[in-house]
């Protein structure tokens, strides 16, 4: 009879351990699932909303290019804001292009006088809403000071430019033949083609 006393008694205090486990277990599940709401300067402090690019309509840089032998010199090219020059190995720039298109679609040093001639392919490449057009290939002869359009009004986007290292008058421009505005007709490709060939002459 005791032993089955002591049985009943000890399945009482684990029933009531139990209980009481499973009231602990509901009170803090309750203020587990309770939202914590933050606003404003509790969740986010003192940082406030800023442009910090490249989302912004010119701050897409399209080309880099490093001069060949002074590594102080780099121009970058840019979406919508032109071409910007560096004499400092890039920790400052300033706009040498402004005269002209700001979509650009590239750059070229030319290797045999990295100091005087440089070529700009205008026309961002990377189509997209807020592209812009370009009007042809320009050529500096003093390092970026002055610009003359060398070209190829109508082709919209130039993606590349290479000038070879032998002949100083021999110029490749590759230009985005397909774009979203309209489809280039065969005489363009054609005059296209003709000038390329006119350079190897």
């Amino acid at each position: 009879m005791k032993i089955k006393d002591f049985l009943i008694k000890q399945i009482m205090k684990i029933k009531n351990q139990i209980a009481i486990a499973a009231i602990f277990c509901s009170i803090v599940t309750t203020f587990a699932q309770e939202k914590i709401v933050l606003k404003g300067k509790e969740l986010f402090g003192d940082i406030k909303a800023r442009h910090i690019g490249p989302a912004l309509m010119s701050g897409r840089i399209t080309d880099l290019e490093l001069h060949p032998s002074n590594n102080k010199i780099v121009y970058a090219a840019t979406a919508g804001g032109g071409v910007w020059k560096s004499g400092d190995g890039g920790a400052s720039f300033s706009p040498i292009f402004d005269d002209h298109i700001q979509s650009i679609g590239c750059i070229a040093i030319d290797p045999n006088k990295p100091d005087q001639n440089i070529w700009v392919g205008t026309g961002e490449t990377w189509t997209r809403n807020s592209v812009s057009l370009g009007d042809g290939i320009y050529k500096s002869s003093d390092g970026g000071q002055n610009w003359k359009n060398m070209g190829l009004p109508k082709s919209d986007r130039i993606s590349s430019i290479i000038v070879e290292e032998i002949s100083v008058d021999k110029t490749i421009i590759n230009k985005q033949l397909l774009n979203n505005s309209h489809n280039i007709s065969i005489t363009r490709l054609l005059l296209f083609c003709l000038y390329i060939i006119y350079l190897f002459i």
